[in-house]
């Protein structure tokens, strides 16, 4: 009878589901805490990001908590070893520019996510690796991320990449995405900063720090096909503006938005998910339009 006993213990205890409390947060530019919800699954089980309106201190940024909206989060049996609790927070808002995600890195890409996700274990941060096969993933609502995206002039989820972010660097190592015809699934070896960011975001070099003129030059090459390179100089510290409009004048893309020392920089301007066409770049200082330039895409 005890070795029975035993065995259904046995059983019993090999089958127990672990909980996983999800808790959905947000920062705000002077460190304060906003939550937004908490919710518990099991592993096994889907766990919901909620359809939610954000507080007013921060609705500016409403559009990147829609764009993960009914996204769901698995972790699948075995991935975990104990009850945990997830907090998930929505961060780098740029509080200078309402609307738009701040890249920390200091590489003006376009961030679409920035969340940094902490696994506490009996309220206990801890460093979560997953299990070699039962890594958990999020399976993201296409339809909204698209939503999303569209505002940056990106069409379509596979011109976003995901990764982690730390030590200033951007990185896709121990993170894996597919993107399907109704959602697109994000897979994880361990949880830390993760981010989306636009694959044909634009790179900022800077080439001397000579003193020169507020000046735009040409694109080359010009044609291009997918890259060019946009140089400029700055005679004193300014915020630089440079816009990407199509023949029709639409905004396609801001590729440089913040405050440039004096001294002469180049882009690297990446047009993959553009179609082929006449483009215009302005060169805007202090809010003030300095010059427009014409290019032309020939894919």
């Amino acid at each position: 009878m005890k070795k029975i006993l035993v065995v259904m213990c046995f059983v019993l205890y090999s089958f127990a589901q672990h909980s996983i409390t999800l808790h959905f947060q947000a920062e705000d530019s002077s460190g304060t805490i906003i939550p937004y919800y908490t919710q518990t699954f099991n592993e096994g089980s889907f766990g919901t990001f909620k359809s939610y309106t954000l507080p007013s201190k921060i609705s500016a940024w409403q559009k990147f908590y829609d764009g993960i909206a009914q996204s769901n989060l698995y972790f699948p049996l075995g991935s975990v070893s104990s009850n945990i609790d997830v907090y998930i927070t929505q961060k780098s808002f740029d509080f200078s520019n309402p609307g738009k995600l701040l890249d920390p890195s200091g590489k003006n890409i376009d961030l679409f996510m920035f969340l940094e996700v902490d696994i506490k274990e009996n309220g206990q941060s801890i460093s979560y690796v997953a299990p070699v096969g039962h890594e958990p993933y999020l399976v993201i609502n296409n339809l909204n991320l698209i939503s999303l995206l569209s505002t940056y002039g990106v069409t379509s989820v596979n011109g976003v990449s995901f990764g982690y972010y730390a030590n200033k660097q951007y990185t896709m190592e121990g993170i894996s995405a597919e993107v399907g015809f109704i959602s697109t699934t994000v897979k994880f070896s361990h949880f830390s900063t993760i981010c989306a960011w636009n694959k044909s975001a634009s790179s900022i070099e800077k080439i001397n720090n000579l003193p020169g003129e507020f000046k735009l030059k040409q694109n080359y090459p010009n044609p291009f096909n997918p890259n060019t390179t946009i140089n400029f100089s700055v005679k004193k510290e300014s915020n630089v503006e440079i816009n990407v409009y199509n023949s029709l004048g639409k905004l396609i893309k801001t590729i440089a938005n913040k405050r440039f020392d004096v001294g002469e920089y180049k882009i690297t301007f990446d047009g993959s998910n553009l179609s082929s066409g006449v483009y215009y770049y302005s060169f805007s200082i202090d809010g003030k339009k300095i010059d427009v330039k014409k290019m032309i895409l020939l894919k």
